[in-house]
């Protein structure tokens, strides 16, 4: 058991130390995974202990009209996305199918030209 737990921590310490990217080691939370940790555990007993003891006696908000706004922008920004994607996907196997070259490849673009 105490040869597996030496086999963990030299592990851990290779990656941290010889696998690990030098350039970010001065970055916030990238030296080490223990800062990740406690944000995600302070997270978990937030949402599951200490939120809902603060709120218990508290009554709900009404953000009814809010929710309805929101998700209405949030369906025109994705039909906008949608469309922003499909069109140029669709003008360009319409481009394909009709034998045309499309603008992209032509010239120095094509790979093996």
């Amino acid at each position: 058991m105490a040869q597996l737990v030496r086999d963990i921590i030299h592990g851990y310490h290779d990656i941290m130390d010889n696998k690990s990217d030098p350039r970010v080691n001065h970055w916030s939370m990238m030296g080490s995974p223990f800062p990740t940790l406690a944000i995600c555990l302070s997270y978990a007993y937030f949402s599951k202990v200490l939120g809902p003891r603060m709120m218990e006696n508290r009554k709900p908000l009404n953000i009814r009209n809010i929710l309805i706004v929101y998700n209405f922008v949030q369906t025109i920004f994705s039909s906008w996305i949608f469309y922003e994607t499909c069109v140029p996907l669709a003008r360009s196997w319409r481009t394909e199918a009709s034998g045309r070259s499309s603008p992209l490849l032509r010239g120095s673009m094509v790979f093996g030209a």
